[in-house]
Order: structure tokens, then sequence, then C-alpha cells
């Protein structure tokens, strides 16, 4: 049974958003992993106009180291593609992860992740 649910949707334009509410674990992580190949691929096939990947974790209840593994993946499917990408609402997440995760869930932090990728630097998991 999944503690979590993603659901997706383009809020304005040039932006692509991702809602995670429940747990934010391993299953989580690969869940949003999947909605952002599924994003690229289309991106990929079709182009767009994203400029904006946003994680919505304004519903998350819980969360795991193992979860917030996902975050440095889904920075690099995103700016692949020339995009940014941020993590947003997850304030209320910060006291309940170690010290050394908290700048992924920092939205400016995040977007600083993304820009050695997008310069061709900064390629480790």
């Amino acid at each position: 049974m999944n503690d979590h649910l993603l659901t997706a949707d383009t809020p304005r334009t040039g932006t692509y958003r991702v809602r995670v509410s429940g747990v934010f674990d391993t299953a989580a992580g690969a869940h949003l992993l999947r909605q952002l190949d599924a994003w690229a691929r289309d991106r990929d096939t079709v182009g767009g106009t994203t400029r904006t990947v946003v994680a919505d974790l304004t519903g998350v209840t819980a969360v795991s180291a193992a979860g917030l593994k996902a975050i440095p993946h889904a920075v690099r499917t995103v700016s692949r593609r020339g995009c940014a990408f941020t993590v947003v609402g997850a304030e209320h997440l910060l006291g309940r992860v170690p010290p050394a995760a908290r700048p992924l869930l920092r939205p400016s932090e995040a977007v600083r992740l993304a820009e050695p990728v997008t310069s061709g630097a900064g390629s480790a998991p």
C-alpha cells in the first residue's frame, strides 16, 4: 500500500508542478522520479515551454533520508532539459531531517544544485 500520493499539473505557463502528499520515502521518491521521467520524455518528444519544475511538498507528513535521495536525481533530470528545479512547501519538514539533508528542502538551495549540472560539472549521483 502506498502511503503517498503524487499529482502533477501546470499551474501557470512555463511551470510544471508535482505535488507530493503523505510519506516522502523511497517509494515516493521513486514515484517522483518516474513522474519526472515521463515529463522529460514528453518534453523531449513534443517540446514545451516549461522553464521551472516545482516539487511541492506542502502535503508531506513524514520524510525519510532515503526519499530525499530522489531530489538530486530530479535536479539532474530537469536541468538536462535547460529548466530550473525547486522544492517548495517543505519548511515544516526541516526539523525532521538531518542537518546535511536540509539544503535539499530549501527552494534556493535546490535551484543552486541545478546550476553546476547545467554547466556540465557535478555529475555525481
